[in-house]
């Protein structure tokens, strides 16, 4: 059985991996506002 603490610790390692991944797509600045897009050339 596990710990709950090992349970806890790998939810928050896999919310901070998910959290690094979407900021690549979706960059977000300080103010928590999303960057704007950059327009089609």
């Amino acid at each position: 059985m596990r710990e709950l603490g090992d349970v806890l610790a790998e939810t928050r390692e896999v919310a901070e991996r998910t959290e690094h991944q979407m900021r690549q797509f979706f960059p977000i600045r300080p103010h928590g506002r999303p960057a704007p897009v950059p327009a089609p050339r």
